[in-house]
């Protein structure tokens, strides 16, 4: 992969990008997101916990606010939905780039 920071970046872009916009996941995503993870080189070898980490720190976030559980599933939906198709994009440049 090529960076932390084009990952989160990807994974906001496909939260805003979706039919029903969850702000609660956009949000949460923002806060979970730190600089320190995100200017660290992907090459290393805690590039997937960083991220997985980043991810639950905004289900965390999500899980404590004082939300209705509907509003809340929907949010941690939409962020999972964000998280993987990032991921999978960003693996599909990465392989186009590769070959």
């Amino acid at each position: 992969m090529t960076t932390l920071l084009h990952v989160y970046k990807t994974v906001s872009a496909q939260l805003f990008r979706t039919q029903e916009r969850s702000t609660v996941a956009e949000e949460a995503w923002a806060r979970a997101t730190r600089d320190e993870d995100i200017h660290i080189g992907s090459s290393d070898l805690t590039f997937g916990s960083r991220l997985d980490g980043t991810r639950i720190r905004a289900i965390d976030l999500i899980r404590n606010a004082n939300l209705p559980l509907a509003l809340a599933e929907r949010a941690i939906c939409a962020l999972d939905h964000a998280y993987y198709s990032a991921i999978e994009h960003v693996r599909e440049m990465d392989t186009t780039l590769s070959a």
